[in-house]
């Protein structure tokens, strides 16, 4: 979202702030998102200070300054260690430079997509990258916010009523809706919409007046603002925000007595569905049936069967197959199935 993006933008200022930069105390390196030369994106990574390149600068500034002043300046470097003290800190700024876009260059191609950042980064027949000197991050954020979907008119004129006709929770603290609705303000600043003070003020009243309208008293009480103000002060102090009732989201009804009707309906007895009532019947058939088998209750086979008892395996006068560990309990040959005729 266009907004999203603008948000990640402010969120890479802040970060670039914080890094340090001696060359610019107090803005750190903020610099490297601005369209334009400056000492910052003048910096390239082939960039090599030597100690004979920091004695000439220091001797050219010595010479400018005498003949401006008309005094005898001496240079700030005449020996060559100190010469190479300040290139190797020059050296080290100018690759933490460096550092810091490559970095953000990455994290904005993470997030945004690289089919996004490829404008930039690729050679125009997209075959290979381009050096990190050929592009600035002011180059990279603008095709970014450019690819990012934006919003329909009609979308951004909707948000912006929304927070213009932002309607107050007075189950809440004044505080906290009026920072409810600045934050809305703010997200129209991505848009390039400013709400300010007067427009916030406003609303605020709006809302008072309309609270002042409530039958809070006799109808015959005019209930004034100063009333008001010392009762919502009251209220916050003494009220339990916890324990209040939702707002009513139509005159219909209000949501806390659709709430208890929820809370009715949950607490009645659910019928029981076709796949249960299967189960149940189906755990009624496998429970298991008295039989009175006398030849199993002779050997203590409690489990039951549905056969004549004359066919029991515990039979011993039975001619039928039977297992071969009924036959060894039972004392008698086992004779295997195949021997037994298909009748």
């Amino acid at each position: 979202m266009h907004d999203a993006i603008l948000l990640l933008q402010k969120g890479i200022q802040r970060v670039l702030v914080s890094q340090f930069n001696p060359s610019d105390p107090g803005k750190g390196m903020v610099k490297l998102l601005d369209d334009g030369d400056n000492i910052l994106t003048r910096v390239q990574s082939t960039d090599a200070i030597t100690a004979g390149s920091v004695l000439k600068l220091a001797k050219k500034r010595a010479d400018n300054l005498t003949t401006t002043t008309g005094k005898t300046i001496l240079p700030t470097f005449t020996t060559r260690t100190e010469a190479q003290e300040e290139a190797d800190r020059l050296n080290v700024i100018n690759q933490s430079v460096i550092g810091a876009k490559e970095g953000i260059v990455e994290a904005v191609s993470k997030l945004v997509g690289s089919n996004i950042t490829d404008a930039i980064l690729r050679m125009a027949d997209g075959s290979d990258f381009k050096s990190i000197d050929d592009y600035t991050l002011y180059e990279v954020m603008k095709v970014a916010i450019d690819g990012a979907d934006r919003p329909t008119t009609n979308d951004v004129l909707a948000q912006l009523l929304e927070v213009i006709n932002h309607p107050f929770d007075f189950c809440k603290k004044v505080s906290v809706n009026m920072e409810l609705m600045q934050s809305n303000a703010a997200r129209m600043a991505t848009y390039g919409i400013v709400i300010g003070i007067p427009q916030l003020t406003l609303t605020l009243l709006a809302n008072i007046e309309t609270a002042t309208k409530s039958d809070y008293g006799p109808h015959s009480v005019a209930n004034s603002v100063s009333f008001l103000n010392s009762m919502m002060m009251n209220s916050d102090t003494e009220s339990e925000y916890t324990e209040s009732a939702y707002g009513a989201s139509s005159d219909s009804g209000s949501s806390e007595e659709k709430r208890k009707s929820r809370e009715r309906e949950h607490k009645k007895p659910k019928k029981a569905s076709a796949r249960e009532k299967k189960k149940r019947e189906k755990a009624k058939d496998n429970e298991p049936k008295k039989y009175t088998c006398p030849h199993c209750k002779k050997y203590q086979h409690k489990k039951p069967h549905c056969v004549n008892p004359d066919k029991c395996m515990w039979n011993k006068k039975y001619k039928g197959y039977r297992f071969k560990s009924i036959c060894n309990e039972l004392e008698v040959d086992f004779k295997p199935l195949i021997k037994f005729s298909a009748d």
